[in-house]
């Protein structure tokens, strides 16, 4: 875990150098400098070789680290089912217990999984972004981050929102495993007494509630990107106007390749904010799961 954390940040460092060094090409390119162009080229392509040494190998290393975590969790979970006294047992589906091993933990674990490394690299890509743009042009800065605010706010409603259809999802495919596994285990009842159609009715109810909620969570989640995108996009339209106008002033506090810096700098911010935040809502969502999980350990 230490050897990926290493790589990690040695791969997010070299990943904020990149914007500085093409917003110096562009300058040397506009003074016409061609010996410090060529260094700079030189030197851009170094920091790229690097940076994908870098990325390769602390995503094999996550990614090892995730399969143990997943590993440590399902048998955890089935030790302690297996564990449990008859009478828990008696009150509980088998088709509901196979559901928290499988599905349940699927759900819980997969952002773990999945995205481990993301949001270690993406926090520090945040962090550094922020950093980076204040430090390139304090007035931009402020002028951009007046959009912070409402972007946070809007995913935290779709958030909390998402977490409680997701419980009452789970819940859906729960009652669903529930209804397969014993009708399936007692199939020659269900055949002596026709009620293949009922069992059928049954399952189609829960899978359909299951959906329904589904397409609720997805329309939301596809009403709050339009509304956070169109800020993003105004915010874009912003940086460009004033920082125009500041390059156009001639004082020299800001130049054309700082410029294109900045935006380098915003835009890296900006994708590593919406990650985190696909994040978060994913991690939002398999609480609800992780919930069911930790009631049997």
């Amino acid at each position: 875990l230490f050897v990926a954390l290493a790589l990690l940040a040695c791969n997010s460092a070299l990943a904020l150098a990149l914007p500085k060094y093409q917003g110096r090409i562009v300058d040397r390119v506009v003074r016409k400098e061609r010996g410090a162009f060529r260094n700079a080229v030189v030197q851009y392509l170094y920091l790229m070789i690097a940076q994908g040494l870098c990325q390769a190998a602390y995503q094999a290393a996550f990614s090892v680290v995730s399969r143990n975590i997943l590993f440590g969790v399902r048998t955890t979970l089935f030790k302690s089912v297996i564990r449990q006294d008859t009478a828990f047992f008696d009150g509980t589906t088998s088709g509901h217990l196979t559901s928290r091993l499988t599905n349940d933990a699927q759900v819980m674990m997969a952002p773990i999984q999945a995205s481990l490394a993301s949001l270690l690299s993406n926090s520090i890509m945040l962090i550094g972004g922020v950093t980076m743009c204040f430090a390139t042009s304090y007035e931009l800065s402020m002028l951009a981050f007046v959009v912070v605010g409402p972007i946070m706010y809007l995913w935290d409603l779709y958030g909390n929102w998402s977490k409680s259809l997701s419980r009452r999802v789970l819940a859906a495919w729960a009652e669903a495993n529930a209804v397969a596994t014993e009708a399936l285990h007692h199939i020659r009842t269900v055949k002596a007494f026709v009620t293949e159609d009922t069992e059928t009715k049954k399952y189609d109810e829960a899978c359909g509630e299951a959906l329904r909620l589904g397409i609720r969570d997805a329309l939301g989640f596809g009403l709050t990107s339009a509304l956070t995108g169109y800020l993003d996009l105004g915010t874009g339209v912003l940086i460009l106007w004033e920082g125009g106008r500041i390059v156009l002033r001639g004082d020299g506090s800001l130049t054309i390749g700082e410029l294109v810096t900045f935006q380098l700098y915003w835009t890296t911010m900006n994708a590593a904010y919406q990650a985190l935040q696909g994040l978060v809502t994913s991690f939002t969502r398999s609480a609800a799961a992780a919930e069911k999980v930790f009631s049997l350990i």
